[in-house]
C-alpha cells in the first residue's frame, strides 16, 4: 500500500481537504462527487452536440438550426421559425411549457435572492442588487428590447461565475491557512466569507 503524507502536517491535511485527495485511512465519501459527475456528463454531451453541429455548418441539419434571431426579431415582417407557444397555445404541452417557463424567472430570482441572504459577506451584496433590479422590473422586463434583457442576464451570469471562481480560490486559504487568518486577518475572513468545506468527516480524528 502507498502511505500518503497527509497526516504529517496540518498544511498537507488542508491540501487533501481542498483537492479531495485519496486516503486509505479516511477515504473520501464518493457520493459527494455525484453532482460533479452529472454536471461533467451533461457538459460532455453538450460539447458533442456542438461538434456535430459544426460539421454540418452551412448545410441542412436534421436537429434544426441554432441561428440567432435577436437581430431580426424586431424587424417588421419577421417570422419566427420556431412556433410561439407563449402567444398561441396549440396543445396541452404548450400550456405546460408556458406555465413552467413563465414561472422559471421567479424561481431563478428566488435562488439569487437566497444566495444573497444565506451568507453575509461582500459577494452577497451583488446577488441582492441583481435580484432587486430584476424583481423591481417585474413583468415589465419583457417589454424591454431583447438585447437589453440578454445583456442584463449575461451580466448576472458573469458575476455568478466570477464569484464561484473567487470562492474556489479562497477555499485554498480557508482549508490551509484558516487558523492563521482568524488570528491575524479576522476581518478578511468575515468580509469574504472564507471557510473550508469539510469533505472528510473524520480527517482530524
Amino acid at each position: 500500500c502507498i502511505v500518503y503524507p497527509w497526516d504529517e502536517t496540518e498544511i498537507l491535511q488542508g491540501i487533501q481537504e481542498w483537492m479531495f485527495l485519496p486516503d486509505p485511512i479516511h477515504p473520501p465519501p464518493a457520493y459527494k462527487l455525484m453532482c460533479d459527475f452529472v454536471v461533467l456528463l451533461l457538459v460532455c454531451r453538450q460539447a458533442l452536440v456542438f461538434r456535430i453541429e459544426q460539421r454540418h455548418d452551412g448545410h441542412e441539419y436534421a436537429g434544426g438550426t441554432n441561428k440567432r434571431i435577436i437581430d431580426d426579431v424586431e424587424r417588421s415582417g419577421f417570422v419566427n421559425p420556431v412556433p410561439d407557444f407563449i402567444s398561441h397555445a396549440r396543445s396541452w404541452l404548450d400550456i405546460i411549457k408556458r406555465m413552467i417557463l413563465s414561472a422559471f424567472i421567479w424561481f431563478t430570482l428566488a435562488i439569487v435572492f437566497l444566495a444573497g441572504t444565506n451568507r453575509v459577506n461582500i459577494f452577497s451584496l451583488g446577488y441582492l442588487i441583481g435580484a432587486f433590479i430584476f424583481l423591481w422590473q417585474g413583468n415589465d422586463l419583457y417589454l424591454r428590447p431583447v438585447k437589453v434583457i440578454l445583456r442584463w442576464w449575461s451580466f448576472l451570469i458573469r458575476y455568478s461565475v466570477t464569484v464561484i471562481l473567487i470562492k474556489a480560490m479562497l477555499q485554498i486559504l480557508g482549508c490551509i491557512f484558516l487558523r492563521e487568518m482568524q488570528d491575524h486577518a479576522c476581518w478578511a475572513v468575515q468580509l469574504f466569507g472564507i471557510a473550508c468545506i469539510k469533505k472528510f468527516g473524520s480527517i482530524q480524528n
